[in-house]
């Protein structure tokens, strides 16, 4: 039984043209979870989430932003984000304002 579901989801994830590794993640923690292994499994995922998140975070780093620049575009834009901040906020927080009618 456990032979001929990881050669059939083999072909399937062999099958597929794009992210084959995030396919091949996701099946290899299903077939844990499948065999009862689920700390394994879960600790699969999030190690893998974790690698994700320092490529992210290291790519990050490597841009060379200018804070001087960032400050006087934000100071710049402040007034008009605010205005349309307190747009969406009024409309967020009025929408639990009026009365609910009952189904």
């Amino acid at each position: 039984m456990f032979d001929s579901l990881t050669v059939i989801m083999c072909c399937i994830i062999t099958s597929i043209k794009i992210k084959v590794v995030d396919y091949a993640i996701v099946f290899a923690t299903h077939f844990l979870f499948f065999l009862e292994c689920e700390y394994i499994s879960l600790i699969f995922i999030i190690i893998y989430v974790g690698a994700i998140a320092v490529l992210f975070l290291f790519a990050v780093m490597t841009l060379c932003l200018k804070t001087v620049k960032i400050l006087k575009d934000f100071l710049k834009y402040f007034p008009f984000g605010s205005f349309i901040g307190t747009i969406f906020r009024g409309l967020y927080f009025g929408s639990y304002m009026q009365p609910r009618q009952l189904l």
